[in-house]
């Protein structure tokens, strides 16, 4: 039996509206904003959108990964 790797990537959005006097002034507000934890987005801004890469691994690549494939499935 071969070893995969998947990745699962979900999108979190929100759309904030911001009084600025230019693109690049209101970009820089809201990353503050962002970087300082006073917005932070969670599952309710989950916009449905989850990609999957999956990748063929060694075994030792499988190991390393310090899991069990039981752990997640009955």
């Amino acid at each position: 039996m071969k070893s995969f790797n998947v990745e699962i990537k979900e999108t979190l959005a929100r759309n904030i509206a911001v009084k600025a006097n230019s693109l690049e002034e209101a970009e820089e507000k809201i990353k503050k904003l962002y970087k300082s934890e006073d917005i932070v987005l969670d599952s309710d801004d989950f916009d449905g959108e989850v990609e999957y890469d999956t990748t063929e691994i060694s075994e030792k690549e499988f190991e390393e990964m310090n899991w069990k494939e039981s752990d997640f499935i009955d």
